[in-house]
């Protein structure tokens, strides 16, 4: 009987619930508190759609943030900053998230060279500044941007935009710099009919030369 009892008690123990096997994979980051992540540890790579970016346009700067595993991180903030060395027109501003680790701004550059490009990362209390970015622009000279721009303060304008109401600023610079021109060249124009007139109106009164009074005839 006793050995009946403890065969029943061992394959009652055998269908007990077994517990399942750790993942393998990876931990997800990208929603780790940023009170825990220290922004000097992180890798930051910037992603450019072109070799060349055309001056004046509007394109769009990329940012992918990952851990030492190589897992993509969600940060607090991350600010791409970009002029040229010995120059003051930055082009500036706040990059959106727009999926795991990975930010994005679009922002216009004033002029043809090569511009340098930092991208400050906050995690909690703590921020780095990564450096040693390049990007190369061709074109001409955009005055409306020489002074530099600021999509926090001016509004970024992504190409879906342009035409609509968010452009409504951008419009206007340029709108202001072409009247500027336009004026410039109107008065340009009017100084040289003035000039004309002046000018044409003294020949005109000027008498022909009388060539019998010259000495030379016979």
């Amino acid at each position: 009987m006793v050995v009946v009892v403890f065969v029943f008690a061992f394959i009652l123990a055998g269908c007990g619930t077994k517990e399942a096997p750790p993942s393998s994979s990876p931990p997800d980051t990208s929603s780790k508190s940023s009170e825990k992540i220290d922004p000097a540890t992180l890798a930051v790579a910037l992603k450019t759609d072109e070799p060349v970016y055309p001056t004046g346009e509007f394109k769009p700067y990329r940012v992918e943030i990952k851990d030492a595993t190589g897992q993509p991180v969600d940060v607090d903030k991350v600010y791409y900053f970009m002029n040229m060395e010995g120059m003051h027109h930055p082009t500036e501003g706040t990059m959106r998230h727009i999926g795991p680790g990975s930010y994005e701004l679009f922002l216009p550059l004033a002029m043809p060279g090569e511009w340098y490009a930092e991208i400050t990362v906050e995690a909690g209390d703590k921020s780095h500044t990564f450096t040693g970015y390049h990007v190369q622009a061709e074109g001409k000279h955009y005055q409306q941007y020489m002074k530099g721009y600021n999509a926090d303060e001016l509004g970024e304008i992504p190409p879906d935009d342009i035409g609509g109401s968010d452009n409504t600023d951008h419009n206007g610079m340029n709108d202001e710099h072409s009247n500027t021109d336009d004026h410039a060249d109107d008065e340009h124009s009017s100084m040289n009919d003035r000039s004309k007139d002046e000018y044409g109106s003294t020949e005109h009164d000027q008498k022909e030369p009388n060539h019998g009074d010259t000495g030379h005839g016979s």
